[in-house]
């Protein structure tokens, strides 16, 4: 009997190749060495009762008298197949990579330069004339599409048009073929994916740029080559290796674009194998610093260049202090960098600023976070003014000049000037606060500037800019801000701090997150004794959820909530919130889905922090939900949202889960009328593949289908406007969310139908 069998981690191609192969040698059994990629699982999966192919552990190959190599020639990548190798046996191979010192002596077979293996299959069965079925020739198209690039990689030939041609007249179905290779990334593989991104060192070889990429992993990564895939194109470099360092080794994808890159050899080099343009690897004896310096002086070799590395500088505003921020900061250096980084509008609102104080013979002053951000290099067009002075003169001239839109708050000593773009400037009379009781608004006084900064929550908040012209850009730092700033240290300024503002401890959490900073141990005790004295009851509902919002709106919210948790701060929210490992869980899902929706759909607006919201409650019941909503003074569309989640979700989950098959418009009837923020916690709530590929099929798909006829094309055939008209259109979107109408003319035919019937129903 023969054997057919394929290289480890067996892509589209690989598949295709043996299928071929099974079709020119039919007494053979197919047998895959180890795991293959995980699209081609979830097809082998799909259609396992149509494609038989054996697991390398349960074949049996005593009895094999032949053996047929398809897409490798290397005998290491073919699993416990290679011991038949050692035995007097024939050895035909069929492939389309170089060849290299490692390739085993074939008996037979076929090797050639083209752009897929299954091609050079392709072509014998034509002058065979052999029979292949409508799913065999699907199949064989898609091992060709995937290894070609659709037909748009260098190495694609005439001859792979010409076998893909051959495939379409046998049924290849163009559209089961753009749903594999048109994979939709889930969560789990986005988040894998930005991962990736986040270890991307980037090397330039002359004109040529290359992409190393590095993470860890506790277990094989199945689908890394379509994450490669997927990371060269979104960062269009001409190579990119992605390395994956397991417990006992390393697992590397590699692919080219660029004819002078040859990532097969490279592989081969380090014990794998490939194409030019692909190429694969599992690394035993090296270290991944060792892997990187190989690839490196390989590449070295073959550019006949050395490399230079270059820095990939990334504007993330959630990234910790810079060594900028340990320098002395003199007034130069303010006043330069306040020019250099801000847009020229706003520089010359504060130059504004500066000049009107003068004539007013008062101190203005920049503040607060606009200040802290500036030291740290992240981006802050909110501009805080303080006043020392007649604040409401000020403000009145300052709306004057910049022909704006005056708000004045007198009894709080706060104006507003609005331009009209919309942008504002924040204006306040420096003073002092009196909480009459704790948590109370505060009663204000005037005061000079220390006093108004001493006031402020924390030392990283409580530096100011002058913006008078004798002094434009001095630093005032009389509480170590920037000796905090430079430790990553969120420290609050006084013992009452959170009694005064129990809040704070929301903005201690968010700072923390955000900036990767830490609370010190004493402001972290003056949290713990704020929450054990219960301020948070004092609070209204609606600065509450103001603060649980924006912890919600946050880059990594996650984070802010483990730790809410470790301080006790979840139970402000609801007392049955509890930070099980469930609801962990289902937060970090909930965090995958998003990043999935986000590439998928850059240019939608979604309400994130409501999405974290809806996760965040999961484990409170109706009732529950109910007494939330009455604590928080949620907007209408809120409340709607959260209570349609809560009755909804179980109930659409069930509906998604119970069958095997379910018409599109089954989906779209159960998901039209939810939120997208309900249906992606919906689809975070989800462990089952096929009811979050059902969701993603009706975000991606099904939406945004929409049918041709008109009211007036329903007139014609007798229906009455009204809500029969409703209905009948219903219908006519259905069958064609179904493929049961295709056209226009599909759609009038089934619209007229609809019409008989009715009229003989109503004989």
């Amino acid at each position: 009997m023969d054997l057919i069998v394929t290289h480890q981690v067996a892509d589209f191609d690989a598949l295709a190749s043996m299928i071929a192969a099974s079709k020119l040698y039919p007494d053979s059994k197919l047998m895959l060495p180890g795991a293959p990629e995980k699209r081609v699982g979830e097809f082998l999966k799909t259609y396992s009762d149509l494609i038989k192919i054996e697991k390398e552990k349960t074949c049996d190959i005593s009895d094999i008298d032949r053996l047929i190599m398809v897409d490798t020639r290397l005998a290491g990548r073919i699993g416990k197949a290679a011991e038949l190798i050692s035995k007097d046996i024939p050895v035909l191979v069929y492939d389309h990579h170089p060849t290299t010192g490692e390739d085993i002596k074939a008996t037979g077979g076929t090797s050639e330069q083209r752009g897929a293996t299954v091609t050079i299959l392709v072509d014998q069965i034509r002058r065979k004339k052999l029979k292949i079925s409508p799913l065999e020739a699907t199949i064989m198209a898609l091992g060709i599409y995937e290894d070609t690039g659709s037909l748009t990689y260098l190495s694609t030939t005439e001859k792979d048009m010409d076998a893909l041609s051959f495939l379409l007249s046998r049924g290849a179905d163009l559209k089961a073929i753009s749903s594999y290779l048109n994979w939709q990334l889930t969560p789990s593989q986005t988040s894998r994916l930005v991962k990736l991104l986040g270890s991307v060192r980037i090397y330039q070889f002359m004109n040529k740029r290359v992409i190393i990429n590095s993470v860890s992993s506790d277990r094989y990564v199945q689908d890394l080559a379509l994450l490669t895939h997927k990371l060269r194109d979104l960062e269009g470099c001409d190579a990119i290796f992605s390395l994956v360092e397991l417990p006992d080794r390393i697992q590397m994808v590699a692919r080219s674009h660029s004819i002078h890159i040859d990532v097969g050899q490279i592989a081969t080099q380090l014990g794998g194998g490939g194409h030019n343009l692909a190429s694969s690897a599992v690394i035993r004896v090296l270290s991944l610093r060792q892997v990187e310096e190989k690839i490196l002086n390989l590449l070295s070799r073959q550019l006949k260049t050395k490399f230079s590395s270059v820095r990939r500088i990334i504007l993330d505003q959630m990234n910790s202090v810079t060594d900028e921020v340990v320098k002395p900061l003199l007034k130069k250096d303010l006043a330069a960098r306040l020019k250099k980084t801000l847009p020229q509008r706003l520089y010359r609102i504060l130059r504004l600023a500066g000049r009107i104080a003068d004539e007013n013979k008062t101190q203005a002053f920049a503040v607060g976070g606009f200040v802290r951000d500036l030291m740290m290099g992240v981006k802050n067009l909110d501009i805080d003014i303080v006043v020392e002075g007649d604040m409401e003169k000020f403000a009145k001239k300052l709306a004057k000049q910049l022909k704006g839109a005056l708000v004045l708050h007198r009894k709080f000593k706060t104006a507003t000037v609005v331009m009209k773009d919309k942008s504002k400037v924040d204006i306040a009379a420096s003073r002092t606060e009196r909480y009459d009781r704790p948590a109370a608004l505060p009663e204000v006084d005037p005061a000079r500037i220390r006093a108004d900064l001493a006031r402020r929550d924390f030392t990283i908040n409580t530096m100011a800019i002058k913006l008078n012209f004798d002094c434009f850009g001095e630093l005032l730092d009389f509480f170590d801000g920037q000796r905090d700033l430079r430790d990553g240290r969120i420290r609050a300024l006084h013992r009452m701090s959170f009694v005064e503002d129990p809040t704070r401890i929301f903005r201690a959490v968010r700072f923390e997150s955000r900036y990767n900073f830490r609370i010190d141990r004493f402001t972290e005790h003056l949290i713990k004794t704020a929450v054990s004295y219960n301020m948070f009851a004092r609070v209204s509902g609606e600065r509450l959820k103001e603060e649980v919002v924006l912890i919600l709106k946050e880059k990594e919210p996650l984070k802010s909530l483990k730790r809410m948790a470790e301080l006790h701060e979840l139970r402000f929210i609801h007392p049955m919130i509890h930070f099980v490992p469930s609801l962990s869980h289902l937060l970090k899902r909930t965090e995958d889905v998003l990043k999935w929706y986000k590439i998928s759909f850059p240019k939608k607006h979604l309400e994130v922090w409501l999405i974290y919201f809806l996760s965040l409650i999961d484990q409170l019941d109706l009732n529950q939900t109910e007494e939330l909503l009455q604590r928080f003074p949620f907007r209408r569309k809120e409340q709607s949202t959260i209570r349609i989640s809560k009755k909804a979700d179980e109930a659409i989950l069930n509906n998604l889960a119970k069958t095997k098959v379910i018409q599109p418009s089954r989906v779209y009837s159960l998901l039209r009328p939810l939120p997208k923020e309900a249906i992606l916690k919906i689809m975070a709530k989800t462990p089952i593949l096929r009811v979050r590929s059902r969701i993603s099929d009706y975000l991606l798909n099904y939406l945004h289908v929409r049918i041709k006829i008109k009211g007036e094309d329903l007139k014609r055939e007798g229906f009455k406007p009204g809500p029969e008209f409703g209905r009948v259109l219903e219908m006519v979107l259905y069958a064609r969310l179904d493929g049961r109408v295709k056209t226009r003319s599909d759609e009038l035919g089934f619209v007229r139908g609809l019409a008989k019937r009715h009229k003989r129903n109503q004989v």
